[in-house]
């Protein structure tokens, strides 16, 4: 009896592990029209499977796509809104059982998206579909309708957990034919992990802007409500301009965007820095510059108060704010600084002047 028990467990236990293995023998590629069509019917993107489909649910539920592309639904430049060499997700399978998802690990590889606004100002990346159904979720509801709207999609962020997310070799491309501006970033290798899709998340990477590698670090605090904003902690280095660039504080973004936080720079050369990236800054920045206070910005205002800094030679505390500086009508100018030591204006010259070194030095 006890042999036909261990022998009848066994059976079982070799008849699960069929069971749960048997979507890797299956040839997923047969089902791409049908997983297109899905896509197409939900968002109405036109979704481009070039490459192999595999799924297998041991030693964890994973799912591997080779190839993918999704056509831009307005196109102008670009005839792709992405391209991808290689998507892979994986999942760990126990809090499946407890209707909880969470993700081990998500790899891209070599994803190039590209963002263009229309001349008339249209987002080129939003389909039909998914302008209907965003105007459809703006219409008039009742307020407990959206209450209740709202509290779900945010029980539904809190039950995905992210362990690992890696995007490697990356590019990414923003272009408005409107007001004539285009940005881009390449060589993006980036590390992200979060408890809950509604954070707290942590980043870690590098990326190319303008030819120059920007390294980034940070974390965040959980994602409340738009309102009450989220709190970030980041610091940002240029290597090759010896530049480093940190901030600690609140950013929300409901109704507009505002930051307040602590924030510091340090730079041998901060305007060749800023040049370096696309930006400019007063002749006085081309020297070195170490700096530290407490940045505020909002829509039409920007301030730095407590600030204590270093430029050349010269250092000092204060404060200044601008403000109207959109309008111009006109800009307001405020603040008081307080200098311990003389400005350096031959050193400030010869770093404006053509040619002049990094470290600011005539």
């Amino acid at each position: 009896m006890k042999r036909l028990v261990i022998f009848l467990v066994s059976l079982l236990f070799i008849a699960i592990i069929g069971l749960l293995s048997g979507p890797s023998f299956i040839d997923w590629n047969q089902y791409k029209p049908r997983i297109v069509e899905e896509i197409k019917k939900a968002t109405g993107y036109d979704v481009a499977i070039n490459g192999d489909i595999k799924l297998s649910l041991l030693p964890a539920p994973s799912l591997k796509i080779h190839n993918v592309s999704i056509a831009a639904p307005k196109k102008t430049r670009a005839e792709n809104l992405l391209t991808m060499e290689e998507a892979r997700v994986s999942v760990a399978l126990m809090p499946l059982f407890k209707k909880q998802v969470q993700v081990d690990s998500v790899r891209l590889v070599k994803p190039d998206i590209m963002l263009e606004v229309m001349k008339d100002g249209r987002q080129g990346w939003m389909t039909d579909k998914l302008i209907a159904a965003q105007q459809t979720a703006q219409a008039a509801v009742p307020q407990e309708a959206k209450a209740g709207a709202k509290k779900a999609a945010g029980d539904a962020l809190q039950s995905v957990a992210l362990n690992d997310l890696a995007i490697t070799d990356g590019k990414i491309t923003y272009i408005d034919y409107a007001k004539n501006i285009e940005y881009g970033a390449e060589d993006i290798d980036m590390e992200l992990s979060a408890d809950t899709l509604k954070g707290p998340f942590k980043a870690d990477g590098s990326l190319v802007y303008l030819g120059q590698q920007i390294k980034l670090s940070a974390k965040t605090g959980r994602i409340e409500t738009s309102e009450d904003g989220i709190s970030i902690q980041a610091d940002l280095e240029l290597p090759a301009a010896k530049t480093t660039v940190g901030f600690s504080g609140v950013v929300a973004s409901d109704p507009v965007i505002d930051v307040q936080g602590e924030t510091k720079v340090d730079s041998p050369n901060l305007a060749q820095a800023l040049s370096s990236i696309g930006l400019s800054g007063p002749a006085s920045l081309g020297q070195s510059v170490n700096l530290k206070g407490m940045l505020s910005y909002r829509e039409d205002y920007v301030a730095f108060k407590d600030m204590t800094f270093k430029i050349g030679s010269s250092q000092g505390v204060g404060r200044i704010e601008l403000a109207n500086f959109k309008a111009r009508n006109p800009v307001r100018v405020d603040g008081d600084i307080t200098l311990k030591g003389t400005l350096d204006l031959d050193a400030v010259q010869a770093a404006a002047a053509p040619g002049a070194s990094a470290s600011g030095k005539a």
